[in-house]
């Protein structure tokens, strides 16, 4: 919903560090914002935030390319990282700092490079990424495999944050879990 008003801007750190990290330019910003706020602490690092940090590899990768944001970035860290040493693979991974408005220029550059791209988001189908990307794609033709793992439409069960994330499937065990279900992909 607060996409739809005009102006406002959605951030999403990760973690502690990044929220610090991002603090300075959500106060000085003329525009009203919401944060989805994470203060816990994360497992990465994190640049200063930028325009051109809006979006932050985390983890270079080869063909495929897992999206994600907020403290489901870092379960989505530890699971490919994981999933990258089991496998000997090369998955990368995006952490989306501002969701919205998307940096689209930068977004698109980004994902040229991965075939196959997987958004992992505690949000519903409907409204966060998801929908962003599908708006995206009917403008610009993205023409990539996108897969996308979220809520549905399914009700979670309330709690502080990694009981969600637990209790939604969206852990760092789960989602390596369902990376190693796409690996056919």
């Amino acid at each position: 919903m607060i996409r739809g008003i005009p102006n406002f801007e959605i951030y999403t750190p990760s973690c502690e560090q990044d929220l610090v990290l991002c603090l300075p330019h959500i106060i000085n910003n003329d525009n009203p914002c919401y944060v989805r706020l994470n203060h816990l602490p994360g497992v990465t690092e994190h640049q200063p935030y930028t325009e051109q940090t809006e979006l932050e590899v985390l983890i270079e990768g080869a063909e495929t390319l897992v999206i994600s944001y907020g403290i489901i970035s870092q379960n989505a860290f530890i699971a490919v990282n994981e999933f990258n040493d089991s496998e000997n693979q090369k998955i990368g991974l995006l952490s989306v700092r501002k969701i919205w408005p998307l940096n689209v220029e930068l977004f698109l550059s980004i994902i040229d490079h991965y075939s196959k791209v997987i958004i992992i988001e505690d949000h519903f189908s409907i409204g966060g990424l998801r929908s962003i990307i599908a708006e995206l794609n009917l403008s610009e033709n993205l023409r990539k495999d996108f897969h996308f793992i979220n809520f549905g439409d399914t009700p979670f069960k309330a709690g502080n944050l990694q009981a969600v994330a637990k209790n939604s499937k969206m852990d760092s065990e789960s989602i390596k879990k369902k990376l190693l279900k796409l690996k056919g992909l």
